[in-house]
């Protein structure tokens, strides 16, 4: 294949790599007038399939693994003060040690098929809400958690490394964390002042959270299916309406998570520090779907390649 796929120019390079195709996936894209893309078809398509059925279509199964008695112990001596990610990736490390496999493939099954379980050792029941699990699997291959893994993996890291990598990158606050955070800015909003406040925001060069995240620079459905959601049962609720009149004010694309926050919230889970945890639960679906893609076929190492530039003295 010798095909023109894509200009780079030295703006791109200025701007930072977003925006620059690194490959091909499988199983997931962002098509710039449709918003998410599951195998090629509208994210919507997939909403009414069975949870276990569209975990099965990513990962060609279903994983299931049977933790030893002595690394369950060992998880549930984590300190629970700790972030809830970071508690995750000890359990990771705790894997690694108690549940150790030769193969990547196998080490990969034993993370898929038992992470449920950690996450309900360490924070108890979790809610997995079908409309937000299947809206959330993944996000065109290109997210940064999965670029992450797919370096390390490239590089010759096992799975447990791997998916901690991937944690690691997903604990950021505009990725894992922007969710919560997205719904406790709305929390505190004050909406009879709403314009004041967003221009102050705008002036302290902050963020306002669940808008104008990349690749969704047009639309993401998503946002708009959450909103149906909640519409349907809560449409008179405060906090959804001051919801809609922020993005209202906003005039910007709203992401998933200027809404799927609040649609947790509503459904009855309001351990909001929690919400990072179930969303990893089904984006770990789709790191785990492209790791299998990507070792499936011979591949180089990921290493990125900067050209030199002289530095301004005067920038």
């Amino acid at each position: 294949m010798h095909d023109t796929l894509f200009e780079l120019t030295e703006d791109h390079l200025l701007e930072g790599p977003r925006s620059i195709p690194m490959g091909f996936c499988g199983t997931s894209h962002v098509d710039p007038e449709l918003g998410l893309m599951y195998f090629g078809e509208p994210v919507e398509n997939f909403i009414d399939m069975p949870t276990d059925e569209l975990v099965e279509k990513f990962l060609g199964q279903i994983p299931c693994y049977m933790l030893k008695g002595e690394t369950k112990v060992l998880i549930d001596q984590i300190d629970r003060h700790l972030d809830p990610l970071e508690q995750l990736h000890q359990a990771i490390e705790v894997l690694a040690s108690e549940e150790y496999k030769e193969t990547f493939f196998d080490q990969l099954q034993v993370i898929l098929g038992s992470i449920k379980e950690i996450a309900e050792l360490l924070f108890g029941p979790l809610p997995i809400d079908p409309l937000f699990f299947a809206l959330h699997l993944d996000e065109g291959g290109g997210s940064p958690p999965a670029f992450v893994a797919k370096t390390f993996a490239s590089n010759g890291c096992n799975a447990y490394k791997t998916i901690q990598g991937a944690l690691l990158a997903f604990s950021a606050p505009r990725i894992g964390k922007e969710m919560e955070n997205a719904l406790r800015q709305l929390q505190n909003i004050d909406q009879d002042a709403m314009e004041e406040e967003l221009e102050a925001i705008k002036k302290g060069q902050r963020l306002v959270y669940g808008y104008d995240l990349f690749p969704f620079e047009k639309i993401d459905t998503r946002a708009a299916l959450f909103e149906r959601a909640l519409m349907e049962r809560f449409m008179d609720e405060p906090l959804f309406q001051k919801a809609q009149l922020l993005k209202q004010k906003m005039q910007k694309v709203p992401h998933s998570h200027a809404f799927s926050g609040l649609y947790l919230f509503y459904r009855g889970f309001e351990e909001v520090r929690y919400y990072s945890v179930i969303l990893f639960l089904a984006r770990l679906v789709g790191i785990g779907a492209q790791l299998i893609e990507d070792s499936q076929r011979k591949k180089l190492e990921i290493h990125p390649y900067y050209f030199y530039r002289k530095r301004d003295e005067n920038e």
